[in-house]
């Protein structure tokens, strides 16, 4: 049944602009289906925290309180998107002055834990990237930048919300969004950007991968997902005023993080971080060591690698002697065999 929107011919006095946010399925309604989005993609998370901790319970421990703070926040995510919902739709229910003059505390801290939700899961791909080696470590350097400055931008936006209430909050404030859903999709491309040329020269592992492999690679792998939503969210605040539809996107942005994170984890082979054994006579020598350590880390953040070690090459060297004395002998030989022939 359609809203009565009717009653808002005697209410233009006590809430004025309330009109500028219908229809309610680009506002309310857009905000609720990405809370229903995002329920479903923090299920699937859960699901593969599940396998996270069923397959490695041997990763370092920072990696393993990093997913587990990463998890935290996503739950509280979930959890305040959704009394986010019930406050507008059930307890606000028909209550125009109340939605226009009052705001949940969920929505008001919503900026700052998405943004944390950002730089912690960002924290992985940095020190993915930072592992590629020394030449990408300014990539690194100015990402986190990025960062910090998105940060910055969510404490200034959540510290307003709890200060300045009203849903017309959310125009007003739409530059502080737009600031550090930008500063974010900045350091999202970087990573991704950078996972992706790596990936791409790393040809040992792409011949070995399947359609379906690639695609995970690089859609999942690489941070691209949540890079293109993370971006749409910030053309939506930028371009569209009065709405929420920008709270769908960043809403399945933030579970996408999560699953991204996860992805990567669990994409990696569980019997190749029981350790690596080295044979005391390789070829290079301490250097094979010095790689090998280097790649087991590699693997631990499940970097893509190129191949770096060097070509083996059997130079056999002939020397005027050794020829001469070839020669010696099969004179012999052929001198013995005619002899005998006689």
């Amino acid at each position: 049944m359609a809203p009565p929107y009717d009653v808002l011919e005697g209410l233009p006095a006590i809430v004025p602009n309330f009109e500028d946010w219908l229809p309610l399925d680009k506002t309310l309604g857009a905000y609720l289906l990405g809370t229903f989005a995002g329920a479903i993609l923090y299920g699937l998370s859960i699901h593969q925290l599940y396998r996270y901790f069923r397959l490695f319970p041997t990763d370092s421990l920072f990696i393993r309180i990093l997913v587990a703070a990463v998890m935290l926040l996503e739950t509280a995510h979930t959890a305040m998107t959704m009394h986010t919902c019930y406050f507008w739709l059930i307890t606000g229910f028909l209550n125009f002055s109340l939605l226009m003059n009052e705001s949940p505390w969920s929505l008001d801290a919503l900026p700052m834990i998405l943004s944390t939700i950002m730089l912690t899961t960002q924290l992985f791909f940095a020190k993915r990237v930072f592992l590629l080696g020394p030449k990408y470590q300014l990539v690194v350097g100015i990402a986190m930048l990025c960062l910090v400055g998105e940060i910055g931008f969510s404490i200034a936006l959540t510290y307003r919300a709890f200060t300045v209430k009203g849903i017309e909050n959310l125009n007003t404030a739409a530059w502080l969004i737009s600031t550090a859903l930008g500063l974010g999709s900045v350091a999202d491309i970087m990573f991704t950007a950078t996972l992706t040329y790596v990936l791409r020269r790393s040809r040992s592992s792409l011949k070995r991968a399947a359609p379906m492999e690639l695609i995970m690679l690089y859609v999942v792998n690489t941070g691209l997902l949540h890079c293109i939503f993370n971006l749409i969210s910030f053309i939506l605040t930028v371009a569209i005023t009065y709405s929420l539809i920008y709270g769908f996107f960043s809403t399945v942005t933030a579970r996408l993080y999560a699953n991204s994170l996860l992805a990567v984890l669990n994409s990696r082979d569980p019997q190749e971080n029981k350790g690596l054994e080295f044979e005391s006579g390789s070829a290079y020598g301490l250097n094979a060591i010095a790689r090998a350590n280097r790649r087991a880390a590699a693997q631990t953040w499940n970097v893509p690698q190129v191949n770096d070690e060097p070509e083996v090459i059997d130079i056999k060297v002939t020397t005027e002697r050794e020829e001469w004395e070839k020669e010696r002998r099969k004179s012999e030989k052929r001198a013995t065999f005619r002899s005998t022939g006689r």
